[in-house]
């Protein structure tokens, strides 16, 4: 990432058209554009938080954007896990007590995909929060290498946000 990042200074075209390039190879790949939206999400919020614009400020608020948005997430997948095991528990239930042998083939076929989709959307959403995490940390780690360099932290920075 870093040696990527410092192409910028080689020219913002030539910078441009490799990130879109690379940007294209991602989009084809299962799940690439949200993965995509996401990472550059990270990108602009870590340019913001290194980028010491407006005094400052720009990063406070990037730094308080970004703890809310990763509690928020975390959350959202907590209730959708437990949404997702309350469903399997009913399913369950009923098969305990013989109330899905009164379903018919339709009604066992939708309740079971509909468990499937919500299972697979908590794995989902929690695979992409430890992705995003993970891209936050290289982050981090990058601009901790070079944090005694301001003016290259800057320049990183910059480059993380277009």
């Amino acid at each position: 990432l870093k040696a990527k990042l410092e192409e910028h200074s080689a020219g913002d075209k030539q910078f441009t058209d490799i990130c879109e390039r690379d940007a294209m190879e991602l989009c084809e790949a299962p799940g690439g554009v949200e993965l995509l939206k996401m990472v550059a999400a990270v990108y602009a919020q870590k340019g913001k938080q290194y980028g010491g614009r407006f005094l400052g400020l720009e990063g406070l608020f990037a730094t308080v954007q970004e703890k809310t948005h990763v509690m928020t997430s975390g959350a959202a997948v907590i209730v959708d896990a437990v949404k997702t095991a309350s469903m399997a528990q009913e399913h369950a239930q009923r098969q305990q007590m013989g109330a899905a042998r009164g379903m018919s083939p339709e009604e066992q076929r939708a309740m079971d995909e509909k468990m499937a989709r919500s299972g697979l959307n908590v794995i989902w959403k929690m695979g992409k929060l430890l992705l995003e995490e993970r891209v936050r940390r290289v982050c981090d780690i990058m601009m901790s290498a070079v944090d005694s360099n301001r003016s290259k932290v800057e320049g990183l920075a910059a480059a993380l946000i277009l």
